[in-house]
């Protein structure tokens, strides 16, 4: 299910206006069967998310169509939705990056690592919105936009995963989850350290996320907070030993 913008507007020409003279956009923000909307979207679920375990986003999101992240040293990345691969201002103000609808940074933040931030194998679903009808989104979403969407604490199963890999990869994740007649809550925590493939490409990303839902007086509420910590060295840089 899927959000679309809402606008309201409303403009008199005069003091004397008729109605004529005003006009009123307006939009739904409702839920809408994917297979009814008339972008192209692909939702990736709880279930391909645990069972890829994705070490990069390349190795998640390169799996829908139109879709390709290239890879770079650590958690770093360039995105193409439909489009080539875009670096510098192109690639910071041709995408979106949403966690539950919400963008991760502000529009036109100019770094296009735009994943960053996002909860990654914690999340309960990941969206991909893919050609440039997103840009009814927001303003960067002209080629395409990402959407994370945090796990339901009533639906999600508690979990322990620990892994050990090539290159000094070490993944550890807890999930503990609550369902309740009232609140449902939950609490998880990833963390990844990885030596590299090469000098000086290490990398630790520790993420967090704190979830509640619940039922007030006939208002349902959500309270979410996400904490993400990210330390790599960028092997980016040429040494002249002479």
């Amino acid at each position: 299910m899927l959000a679309r913008a809402m606008m309201v507007t409303a403009l008199a020409l005069s003091g004397t206006a008729s109605a004529q003279d005003v006009i009123v956009v307006t939009g739904d923000r409702a839920g809408e069967v994917r297979d009814a909307a008339a972008l192209s979207i692909g939702v990736i679920g709880a279930v391909e998310i645990a069972e890829i375990a994705a070490q990069h986003p390349a190795e998640l999101l390169n799996r829908e169509a139109g879709v390709f992240i290239h890879r770079g040293n650590g958690a770093e990345h360039l995105t193409a939705i439909r489009s080539p691969v875009l670096t510098g201002g192109a690639g910071a103000g041709g995408f979106l990056y949403l966690e539950d609808g919400i963008a991760l940074r502000a529009p036109g933040f100019a770094n296009v690592n735009g994943l960053f931030e996002d909860i990654g194998p914690l999340a309960g679903a990941v969206e991909v919105l893919r050609g440039p009808g997103p840009s009814l989104y927001g303003s960067n979403a002209l080629h395409g936009l990402v959407n994370t969407r945090t796990p339901d604490p009533a639906a999600t199963p508690s979990r322990l995963v620990a892994e050990a890999g090539s290159f000094g990869r070490y993944r550890g994740e807890a999930v503990l989850a609550r369902p309740g007649e009232a609140v449902s809550s939950l609490i998880a925590v990833s963390a990844r350290h990885e030596d590299g493939w090469r000098e000086a490409a290490g990398l630790d990303h520790v993420r967090a996320l704190v979830r509640a839902d619940g039922e007030t007086r006939g208002i349902d509420w959500r309270f979410t907070a996400a904490l993400v910590q990210l330390n790599q060295e960028t092997a980016g840089y040429a040494a002249d030993y002479r």
